[in-house]
């Protein structure tokens, strides 16, 4: 609430998300040894990005009547850590607004740092699929054991059900570009969506070309996200240096994520590595 955010999750939505058989999300509540009463929350999620599985923090928050200077929240980050470890993650990602110096000065207390990119915020595009444009000769099919040799940080991957990996060929056949999408839930629009990691070319296109492997992966990406019952909300990632990524986002995107109406409450992504376990 004191973000001011547009979307409001109930505590209904949240609870039939984290209570669901086989939930896509995973909370814990942080208590003090001598108070019955929760400090803190965390809720959080375990998605594939093209270097490996990372622990994604969707929301991490302190009551207002303990913040600053009782560690609820550096005890929240050493359990996701742990978390972590345990589930084989890389390391912590998460958004934050870039106008919130206060949690910005924690963050960069415990060691955190930003990440280059770019966070675009596509929730209409599955009601405005012409803004994709045309994936010319470029077809997206779905990447399993039995048409590509994975790497060893992708052991398991074809076996989470709440993630894809696709991959763009070109005319020929050939490997154009990795994408991978995970299933998630956000606890400020309480509905199930996908989160889009960065495009990996395999080839040096021009400019025109890079933007049909965008529209051939976005294509595959949509119909992905409808068959799963994913289609909620769309967030899209695009790493800085990647000219032919944030031109394609600008155009399909009404927006950068944002948590409310404000220029400034843009969300920027942060990571923090993983500490090894004593």
């Amino acid at each position: 609430e004191h973000h001011n955010c547009k979307f409001i999750a109930t505590t209904k939505q949240i609870f039939d998300e984290v209570c669901a058989p086989n939930p896509l999300s995973h909370a814990f509540l942080i208590h003090s040894p001598d108070e019955t009463k929760p400090l803190g929350y965390a809720f959080y999620s375990l998605p594939w990005t093209l270097d490996g599985r990372t622990l994604y923090l969707e929301d991490i928050c302190a009551d207002k009547t303990v913040r600053g200077g009782r560690g609820v929240g550096t005890f929240g980050f050493q359990a996701l850590n742990d978390i972590a470890l345990n589930e084989g993650c890389k390391a912590i990602n998460w958004v934050v607004m870039r106008n919130n110096d206060k949690t910005l000065g924690f963050y960069n207390k415990i060691g955190a740092h930003f990440t280059p990119k770019s966070n675009y915020d596509l929730s209409d595009i599955f009601t405005h699929k012409s803004r994709i444009g045309s994936r010319g000769a470029y077809t997206t099919e779905k990447v399993d054991d039995s048409n590509i040799v994975l790497p060893m940080h992708f052991n398991n991957v074809n076996d989470d059900p709440y993630s894809s990996l696709l991959m763009v060929k070109d005319a020929d056949g050939d490997p154009a570009a990795l994408v991978m999408t995970n299933e998630c839930f956000s606890t400020f629009r309480g509905v199930r969506g996908t989160q889009v990691e960065p495009v990996r070319f395999f080839q040096n296109f021009p400019l025109r070309e890079a933007k049909k492997v965008w529209a051939s992966a976005f294509h595959a990406v949509c119909d992905d996200a409808e068959a799963r019952g994913a289609a909620g909300h769309m967030y899209a990632y695009a790493k800085h240096k990647c000219t032919a990524s944030d031109k394609f986002l600008q155009k399909v995107a009404p927006a950068k994520l944002q948590m409310n109406d404000d220029p400034d409450s843009v969300l920027v992504s942060m990571s923090l590595k993983l500490k090894p376990a004593p």
